[in-house]
């Protein structure tokens, strides 16, 4: 008999990891005792060697589903102490971290009850156990007990009670924890107000969609927009009520091989679908004719995912394939979470509401994920949205710091991050500032995860720009707190978050790509190749500044970026044959007057550019489309590729990259050549940009290591052929995989450079 000290690190708190591991020594006979500790699990433990060994062994096979293992060691230290029972006790940490765990999808255990006849929660649409079920939507302040969730008005009967009570229950300590008798219910109301309830309500609400009906459903973070995905007509109507032009539709179905119907589903694939957190995942698409061509109208891909509430599991049939599941908002309002003020805002949108009485404290969208191949093996992905399933789980930077610090975020995609000793949380998707209500949930959020973590930030840092709401809102918050602000430029934050991601603490070179972000010479930055580390960064090489007519139109009104790199060698009369119904005239005026056309280095309006040149998409109807159809055709083209011309020249010690050559080169191949091709040699052309630059830069500064970031980055194609070339060529590549590479990673890149520069 040996007396041994396990120490576990990663996710391990607030995912039902003590009762677990009280389980497991009881199954192999082991005395001692767990407890939490910060950032980690220590269990004492008495037993034999093999018996610790294979106790550890079984941990790491058998963990709870939400948990996540990133070291286990065993010690044996020489003072023994002996245990009569295993028991899980307090916290010995002087200081234990708040935890708030994330929702997570039904577990199969469940599943398996929601379906079991003989089960008393058979068809009970809020099943839940210790494993699965909300969690983060429903807190209402910390501790995460049910009297601090919206569960607290539901009382538990007898039964759920003792399953609540009992250690080596699945349910020991399930907060929202239920059942028919005791539990939430579900209801189903149209505009006549007539209301069904129970799995009646359940079953009229699938017969309705089988008809073409669109029916808001409450999930676990706010409402979806339903219909079914095979109905042309139904989905079209959805889209025009919605406003939501061309812009894709992600949708769900109940199970791998009806994906595998219209999508092609790789087994990473797969693992990502049935994870956890349940994102959707972006699948290349089939050439199918089973679902509505509106969903992801010339996309190559769809955004396809599995039930995650018993709920969503119930509406499904065989004769249900897929039923579209999109944010139940406004176009660019936050999700619709509250049921009253769902009824009145999605009354012209929805015919239905499926509805229950079980509150959301936190809305919550979905988390979207993008699959990418390496030399040919899709085994990575790049975050498009970092939501549910994921947040707030925190996020270890091995960073020391004394300090409590808010990262205030971006304009667009905004996220917020909290720092403190205990490592980094970052919050679900907030959205574009811009919108007003948008803007009172970021204010609300910050006040919520204040509140929930009891931290006082003791340092604010924003972005460099003055006019970002996020940055009034941050000096507001300072002067409230009595705290300063470090501000920090955009793309500067960019590459700190990927580095801090990667636990990477020497200078580096960012390439970091995007569509915008104010420059410390107050120009418009978004293609730049940056140096630096914690302390301190320089501007090395971008692309050269080129005039944006028309400011923050030109972002939606591609055309506009096209006719200012074609300016430069085509006269105004080939221009106006290229683009006889806009107004040509106007906008090269504009340019040769520098009238409303400031100067940007974005690769994201090169890539808007290109897309219009190629008759593509002259006026997005959402953002990103451009570039979105341009990754997409591009895809499609099989075959070898061309290297377009540009030129990089030194300017005052900085590169300049001028694509000017470039566009010369696709005008004269839209003569001979196809789309596709012109499309895929433009992502080439690009990559190899970034490889010739590097190598400039390394020849300069002689360091090899190159952190990729900005939301250009979430183009799969031109992130793969980047990795490929410069790995090829011995260049230690860093990446976002914790974090998405857009806006919403720049809360993460804040708070940390405030860590090391305060």
């Amino acid at each position: 008999m040996v007396y041994a000290v396990i120490t576990i690190r990663g996710v391990v708190q607030g995912v039902g990891f003590r009762p677990f591991i009280k389980r497991l020594a009881d199954k192999f006979n082991l005395k001692g005792i767990v407890y939490n500790r910060t950032g980690s699990v220590l269990i004492e433990v008495n037993g034999t060697k093999p018996q610790i060994n294979n106790f550890k062994g079984s941990i790491l096979k058998e963990k709870p589903p939400a948990a996540f293992i990133s070291k286990i060691t065993i010690e044996y230290p020489e003072k023994q102490k002996l245990f009569k029972d295993f028991l899980i006790i307090k916290s010995k940490s002087f200081y234990e971290p708040k935890v708030v765990p994330p929702d997570l999808k039904i577990c199969d255990d469940c599943k398996k009850e929601l379906f079991a006849p003989e089960n008393r929660r058979y068809l009970y649409p809020f099943i839940n156990c210790t494993n699965c079920g909300p969690r983060f939507s429903i807190i209402l302040n910390t501790p995460y007990d049910r009297k601090n969730t919206t569960m607290k008005k539901f009382k538990m009967c007898d039964l759920c009670q003792k399953e609540y009570k009992d250690v080596l229950n699945r349910r020991f300590h399930a907060e929202p924890n239920a059942c028919s008798k005791c539990g939430p219910e579900v209801f189903l109301k149209g505009k006549n107000k007539k209301i069904l309830k129970g799995y009646n309500a359940i079953l009229k609400a699938k017969e309705l969609l089988k008809k073409g009906k669109i029916i808001a459903i409450k999930g676990i973070g706010g409402f979806h927009l339903a219909c079914d995905a095979t109905n042309n007509e139904a989905v079209l109507g959805l889209k025009i009520r919605k406003k939501r032009s061309n812009k894709p539709l992600a949708i769900m179905t109940d199970s791998i091989d009806k994906i595998k119907k219209f999508a092609y589903v790789s087994d990473f694939e797969k693992d990502l679908l049935t994870s956890t957190a349940a994102p959707i995942v972006l699948l290349k698409k089939k050439n199918s004719k089973i679902l509505s061509d509106e969903i992801a109208k010339n996309i190559d891909k769809i955004g396809v995912f599995l039930p995650y509430t018993p709920l969503h599991y119930l509406l499904f049939d065989n004769d249900i394939l897929a039923l579209v599941m999109t944010s139940g908002n406004i176009a660019e309002e936050p999700i619709q979470h509250i049921n009253e003020e769902c009824f009145r805002n999605l009354f012209n949108i929805a015919d239905y509401f499926l509805y229950h009485n079980r509150d959301i404290n936190i809305p919550v969208d979905d988390s979207v994920i993008k699959p990418y191949s390496i030399n040919k093996k899709t085994d990575n992905f790049v975050f498009i949205r970092r939501s549910r399933g994921y947040v707030p789980v925190r996020i270890d930077t091995g960073i020391k710091t004394s300090k409590n610090i808010l990262g205030a975020g971006a304009l667009l995609k905004n996220t917020i991050c909290l720092l403190d000793k205990s490592g980094a949380i970052m919050s679900q998707h907030i959205g574009d500032l811009e919108n007003e209500r948008v803007f009172k949930y970021y204010k609300q959020t910050i006040d919520d995860f204040l509140r929930f973590y009891e931290i006082k930030p003791e340092i604010i840092a924003r972005d460099l720009h003055p006019d970002f709401l996020s940055s009034v809102y941050a000096e507001k918050l300072a002067s409230v707190y009595k705290i300063k602000t470090l501000k920090i430029q955009h793309h500067y934050a960019h590459l700190l978050s990927c580095l801090a991601e990667n636990n990477f603490y020497k200078k580096a070179i960012g390439v970091v790509f995007d569509g915008t972000g104010l420059g410390d010479d107050g120009n418009i930055w978004g293609g730049e190749f940056i140096i630096g580390d914690f302390k301190e960064y320089k501007r090395l090489a971008h692309f050269k500044y080129k005039k944006l007519p028309g400011g923050d139109k030109a972002n939606r009104e591609n055309y506009r970026m096209a006719i200012s790199f074609l300016s430069e060698f085509l006269s105004k009369k080939e221009i106006n044959k290229l683009y006889p119904d806009k107004d040509v005239d106007l906008i090269l005026s504009m340019i040769e007057r520098s009238i409303n056309t400031p100067l940007t280095s974005s690769v994201g309006r090169i890539f808007d550019a290109v897309s219009s040149i190629l008759n593509i998409c002259h006026t997005a109807t959402y953002e990103a489309e451009g570039p979105m159809l341009l990754e997409s055709i591009a895809n499609d083209f099989k075959g070898r590729l061309k290297i377009y011309d540009y030129d990089i020249s030194q300017n005052n010690e900085i590169f300049e990259i001028d694509v000017k050559p470039m566009f010369i080169n696709i005008l004269c191949d839209l003569k001979k050549q196809n789309k596709k091709f012109i499309a895929a040699s433009f992502h080439y052309t690009m990559a190899h940009i970034i490889l010739d630059v590097a190598g400039l830069l390394h020849n300069k500064t002689k360091i090899k290591d190159i952190a990729l970031s900005g939301g250009v980055f979430q183009n799969t194609l031109l992130l793969s052929q980047t990795i490929n070339l410069l790995k090829k060529n011995k260049f230690n590549v860093l990446l976002h995989r914790k974090l998405s590479p857009n806006d919403s990673s720049i809360a993460f890149g804040q708070a940390v450079y405030a860590a090391f520069n305060s």
